[in-house]
């Protein structure tokens, strides 16, 4: 076995691992902000490197990071979370339509009763 097998293997035993760190988060927003760790941490490097290189582009490199880190959050919730999302606000619109309806039934309801008498 060579020195590429060794690597290879180290590597994929850290992403076994990154993987296993972002699933034992325990809300959805952890494991958002942990799967996008990556970006944050390129980000932090890349902005260190402009602030030595180039300090006037540093928050120019910082923005842009934090927009990447956004956008992977944003494309990981949309992946994984939206339709659980939109269900729950569907749910609530058909509870709150049901509520409505059923406060009608008894207003109506009691306004008959005192019409009769």
């Amino acid at each position: 076995m060579g020195s590429k097998s060794i690597f290879g293997q180290l590597v994929s035993i850290g992403f076994v691992v990154f993987i296993v760190w972002i699933l034992l988060a325990s809300t959805p927003q952890t494991r958002l902000e942990r799967a996008c760790r990556p970006v944050d941490w390129t980000g932090n490097l890349a902005t260190s490197t402009a602030a030595l290189v180039a300090p006037s582009y540093q928050q120019s490199v910082t923005k842009t990071f934090r927009s990447i880190d956004y956008s992977c959050q944003y494309m990981l919730w949309r992946l994984f979370y939206e339709d659980d999302y939109k269900r729950a606000l569907k749910a609530e619109s058909d509870q709150q339509n049901a509520n409505t309806s059923g406060d009608e039934t008894r207003t109506d309801a009691s306004t008959i009763g005192s019409n009769d008498k």
